[in-house]
């Protein structure tokens, strides 16, 4: 429910989950994933890089469902 409501309107896209504890967002392609992610990283926030998981996509993030859900709703915002 956090995803769906931090990503209304953003350019992100949920990619549909049936189980599990993790969730995969695609980006727009113009974003570079690796400097997006070690942005993240500077600010605190993990998150896998898609192509950990050969997913087909030029930008993705997979992001754990175990997440606090007060720290999943800060590092989707950031």
């Amino acid at each position: 429910a956090i995803l769906a409501e931090v990503l209304t309107g953003a350019a992100w896209e949920l990619l549909p989950v049936a189980a599990g504890w993790c969730a995969v967002l695609r980006g727009p392609s113009h974003i570079d994933e690796e400097s997006l992610l070690l942005a993240l990283l500077e600010q605190g926030y993990l998150a896998h890089p898609g192509y950990y998981y050969d997913l087909p996509f030029p930008v993705s993030l997979v992001v754990s469902l175990l997440t606090p859900p007060a720290d999943l709703r800060a590092g989707l915002a950031a």
